[in-house]
């Protein structure tokens, strides 16, 4: 996390805790680790990449009918049924061109994450946390046990191999994804629901 600084300097000079997301042009997969500070609506905390990104998705899992959100910035407010962005999930955000996403935001002590088996298993989350968490304790000793058995990270940044996997089953030199980072958007594959706790 970073601070920004904010309030009159002559009276009041305040520290804002505030999540710095760099983003590629193209495909991003992306969360943030912080409570927006004022609106969640998308159009409020995407304003600092105003007129650089075209379409942002999310995946609601306990959506069964349709679990798929999507947010056009230039499209009619009928067509978009992503509303409202928040700590819990990983967002799908599409660039036209690189620049870094800065969302001022209040760190949540915990937080509670839903995972649901309604679409086929698959969840796709943030890591609201100050700090990487080690898989798979990161998830088995919080809530979700034994029950998944896939976790994707898509990490723009890398050119070369962007996807990123964890598989408890399979031996360590084919996992690339060792800890769960916060920043990142996640693919959780779970075959039980559980209640995923993250501590900050």
């Amino acid at each position: 996390d970073t601070y920004i600084l904010f309030g009159d300097p002559a009276t009041n000079l305040q520290l804002q805790p505030t999540h710095a997301l760099p983003l590629e042009a193209g495909w991003n997969l992306v969360s943030f680790n912080l409570q927006p500070l004022e609106s969640s609506a998308p159009e409020d905390v995407l304003a600092p990449i105003e007129g650089k990104y075209d379409l942002v998705y999310a995946y609601q899992a306990d959506d069964l009918q349709d679990p798929w959100k999507i947010y056009d910035p230039t499209a009619p407010s009928y067509v978009n049924d992503l509303v409202s962005m928040n700590e819990t999930q990983g967002y799908w955000i599409h660039m036209t061109e690189a620049d870094t996403l800065a969302i001022p935001g209040n760190p949540p002590t915990s937080t509670d994450i839903p995972l649901w088996t309604t679409t086929g298993g698959w969840n796709l989350v943030g890591y609201p946390s100050a700090g990487a968490g080690t898989l798979p304790d990161v998830l088995r000793d919080h809530g979700v046990g034994e029950d998944f058995s896939l976790i994707y990270a898509y990490h723009a940044d890398d050119l070369q191999d962007p996807w990123k996997l964890y598989d408890p089953t399979a031996p360590g030199y084919v996992n690339d994804l060792t800890e769960m980072t916060p920043g990142w958007g996640y693919w959780i594959h779970v075959s039980a629901d559980h209640t995923w706790q993250v501590d900050y």
